[in-house]
């Protein structure tokens, strides 16, 4: 089992657009693990609203809020609070479309965390429209499950 799948298990990870991935170019051979908990915790986020999930994205947006604030990234954390206490599915993916800008400026002054990530956008979504996964296989977190492949490519700029 790769550390990617365990470290999954770890933060409680369950099972008009085109779709393309685009990788970085830079191989993955620094895995989610070594670059947790920042990479990992908003992977958990996403994957969350990827699964129109809102009892999850408030518990694992609190607790992205402790771990951003705990690696120094305070505005991420206070982004990720602002985020757990959203009323409805509506709401938070707009407050977490501004977390993900905040965490493509993070991602663009720290370089190595990065490395192997996947930078999507939609089109279509409210708000800020970026977002990140450490995987190729577009689950979009702006429209859940009823457009989970909609989407393109992008790069690493906030």
């Amino acid at each position: 089992m790769n550390r990617f799948v365990v470290l999954l298990m770890l933060v409680g990870l369950a099972g008009g657009c085109g779709k393309q991935a685009v990788q970085n170019d830079t191989p993955a051979v620094v895995t989610a693990v070594e670059r947790a908990p920042l990479v990992a915790g908003y992977e958990a986020l996403r994957d969350r609203f990827a699964n129109d999930d809102l009892d999850g994205v408030k518990a694992t947006a609190a607790s992205y809020a402790k771990v951003a604030a705990g690696a120094g990234e305070e505005a991420l954390g206070k982004q990720a609070d602002a985020t757990s206490k959203q009323p409805d599915l509506v709401a938070a993916r707009l407050a977490f479309g501004e977390l993900s800008r905040m965490y493509f400026g993070v991602l663009s002054k720290k370089a190595e965390l990065a490395q192997g990530l996947f930078a999507f956008r939609c089109p279509m979504a409210e708000g800020y429209q970026k977002w990140v996964q450490v995987d190729e296989t577009m689950k979009n977190p702006y429209m859940g499950k009823r457009m989970l492949e909609c989407g393109s490519k992008t790069d690493f700029v906030p």
